[in-house]
C-alpha cells in the first residue's frame, strides 16, 4: 500500500553528513516526528560487512579516521571567503569598517594583509562549528565508553625537526598541511553509528532504511519525493547528503531541479599495500594520516601538478567499492590495526583533471575498470604486466582482483603521473622503507573529489530555495569532520528559517 507523508525537512542519506544535519536540527528543537532521514542501504546493526550504504555511511564504517582540522579535506573554506570578499566589494559600510581595522599605509604588503584579514574573518564561523563537530563526537563516543581527546590534539614532537626537517628538504617534500587524527577503527566507528541510530529512535526521527528514492520534483514550495515502492513524501526543506556511491544520481535529481553545477577538481591514483613497519618515522612523527605533497618548491610557475599520501591504514586491508559504472579501492581497519599490512593512496592532480575528464576517460575504459588491477612495484618499474602473486612476499588482503599492467592504465588517465609515480615513492622510502620493495603492490583505480561540484552558499543551499546539499556528494568535501561540518551549517540554516 502506498502512503503519503509530510515532513518540515527531509534528509536523504544517512552518512556523517546527514547524520549531523539530522541532530543538528533536532538539538535546536526540532521534533522528530517532524524529521525523515532516508537511507537507501540498511540500518548501523544490520550492515554485517563494510559497504559503502547504509548507515553511518562509508566513512563511519571504514577506517574511521577523523581529520581534526576545520579545512581539511573540505573548500568549503573557499566558499565562505568567496562570500566576504564579495561583501567586501559590494557593501561600503562594511568595506569601510574593514579598513578601519588595517593601517595600510604603515605597510607595503597591505593586499597581503587584507587578504589574511578577510580569510580569517571568513573561518571565524567555521571555527565554531568545528567545535561542535568535536563535542558531538566527544559525546557520543563517550556515551558507549570510548575514551578519546578531542581537544588537546596537537603534539609538540621536538624529534621532528632534528630527524626530518632536512630530508623533507633534501626531497622537496612538504608537510604544511599536517593535522592531527582520531583514529576509531571499524569496529568503534560501528558501535558510535549505531548510538546515534538509538539517539534518533528514541527522540522519534522518522528513519527510512533500505529506501530507494527515485524521483525529486518542486511543484511551487513544496519537494516530492517518490520512492522504489510508490510511497510519497513530501517537505518544504530539503537536504541531500548521499555520499560518494550516490553523487552521480544526485547531480542529475539536481539539474532536472535547475539546480547550478559546475566543474570540480579531481585527484586520481592508486593504492599502495605494502609490509606493515611500525616504528617507521613517517608514523612516528607525521601521524595516523600524513599528508606529505611533493613538490614544496615548483620549478616553474607553471607547473600546476601535486602527489600526495593520503588515506593511510595501517595493520589493515584493502577495499573495493562500486562508483558510477567502475571499481574503485579504499582501505580499511580495526582500532587494534592487527593485519600485517598497511596500505595508502597516492594522489595525483593537474588542471587538465576535472571531474569532466575523469568521467569520460573512466567511460572509455569502463570494462577494464570494473574489477581492480594489481601489478607489483617491480613490474610498475620495468613495465611489465604482473601476472602471478602465489610467491610475493606481500600477499594482496583484497580478495576481488585481477593482475596485469597498472602502469598501462594510469598512462590512460595520465603520463605525467604515471611516470613521476616511483619518483615519489622513493623519496617516500626515506620516511618509510618497505614502500619501495620489490613486492609491494599497486592497485588502480582510485578517484577522489571525482563528482561535479554543486554550486552552493554558506550555508549549504543551492540556487533552488530550500533545496540543500552537504558532504562528499557535493563535491565540497572528501571525509567525515568536513561532511558533519556542513551537516552542522544545512541543519542551522534550516532551523534559522523556521
Amino acid at each position: 500500500m502506498k502512503i503519503m507523508e509530510e515532513y518540515e525537512a527531509i534528509v536523504v542519506g544517512g552518512g556523517p553528513a546527514g547524520i549531523f544535519a539530522t541532530y543538528t536540527m533536532l538539538e535546536k528543537g526540532t521534533k522528530g516526528s517532524e524529521l525523515c532521514l532516508i537511507e537507501k542501504g540498511l540500518s548501523a546493526k544490520e550492515r554485517n560487512d563494510y559497504s559503502i550504504e547504509g548507515f553511518g555511511g562509508a566513512g563511519l564504517f571504514s577506517d574511521v579516521k577523523l581529520c581534526m582540522r576545520f579545512d581539511t579535506g573540505s573548500i568549503v573554506p573557499e566558499i565562505y571567503l568567496e562570500d566576504i570578499v564579495n561583501r567586501f566589494e559590494e557593501d561600503k559600510i562594511f568595506r569601510e569598517n574593514i579598513l578601519k581595522k588595517i593601517e595600510f599605509a604603515k605597510s607595503a604588503n597591505y593586499k597581503q594583509i587584507l587578504y589574511s584579514y578577510l580569510h580569517a574573518k571568513a573561518c571565524e564561523p567555521l571555527i565554531e562549528y568545528f567545535e561542535k563537530v568535536k563535542e558531538i563526537f566527544s559525546d557520543f563516543c563517550k556515551r558507549i565508553g570510548i575514551e578519546k581527546d578531542f581537544y588537546n590534539l596537537y603534539k609538540n614532537d621536538k624529534d621532528f625537526k632534528v630527524n626530518l626537517e632536512s630530508i623533507l628538504r633534501e626531497e622537496n617534500l612538504d608537510i604544511s598541511s599536517y593535522y592531527p587524527v582520531i583514529h576509531l577503527g571499524s569496529d568503534q566507528g560501528r558501535k558510535v553509528t549505531e548510538e546515534f541510530e538509538r539517539y534518533f529512535k528514541r527522540n522519534g526521527v522518522e528513519l527510512k532504511f533500505n529506501t530507494e528514492i527515485k524521483s525529486i520534483t518542486k511543484n511551487r514550495e513544496e519537494f516530492e519525493l517518490i520512492d522504489s515502492r510508490g510511497n510519497i513524501y513530501n517537505s518544504n526543506k530539503l537536504i541531500l547528503a548521499c555520499g560518494k556511491r550516490g553523487s552521480n544520481w544526485m547531480i542529475n535529481q539536481l539539474k532536472n531541479l535547475s539546480a547550478e553545477i559546475i566543474e570540480g577538481k579531481t585527484w586520481i591514483g592508486v593504492r599502495v599495500e605494502t609490509k606493515k613497519n611500525e616504528l617507521s618515522e613517517l608514523t612516528k612523527h607525521f601521524g595516523d594520516d600524513p599528508k606529505i605533497k611533493w613538490p614544496l618548491i615548483r620549478k616553474s610557475l607553471y607547473d600546476d601538478w601535486a602527489i600526495k599520501l593520503h588515506c593511510f591504514v595501517e595493520g589493515g586491508k584493502v577495499i573495493s567499492y562500486p562508483w558510477k559504472n567502475i571499481t574503485l579501492v579504499g582501505g580499511t581497519s580495526d582500532s587494534k590495526r592487527s593485519g600485517k599490512n598497511t596500505n595508502f593512496d597516492v594522489l595525483y592532480s593537474d588542471s587538465s583533471l576535472t571531474s569532466k575528464y575523469i568521467k569520460e576517460r573512466s567511460k572509455k575504459f569502463e570494462e577494464n575498470l570494473k574489477t581492480p588491477t594489481i601489478q607489483r612495484f617491480d613490474d610498475y618499474l620495468r613495465n611489465i604486466p604482473t601476472k602471478n602473486l602465489s610467491k610475493n612476499s606481500v600477499s594482496p588482503t583484497l580478495k576481488n582482483y585481477k593482475t596485469g599492467n597498472v602502469r598501462e592504465f594510469l598512462s590512460n588517465f595520465s603520463k605525467n603521473f604515471a611516470e613521476k609515480l616511483p619518483v615519489f615513492m622513493e623519496k617516500i622510502s626515506r620516511l618509510y622503507k618497505e614502500i619501495t620493495d620489490p613486492d609491494t603492490l599497486i592497485y588502480f583505480p582510485v578517484i577522489e573529489w571525482g563528482s561535479e561540484r554543486v554550486k552552493v552558499n554558506t550555508n549549504m543551499e543551492t540556487n533552488v530555495k530550500n533545496l540543500y546539499t552537504i558532504g562528499d556528494s557535493a563535491g565540497i568535501t572528501q571525509g567525515i569532520v568536513a561532511s558533519a561540518l556542513t551537516g552542522i551549517i544545512a541543519g542551522n540554516d534550516i532551523v534559522r528559517k523556521r
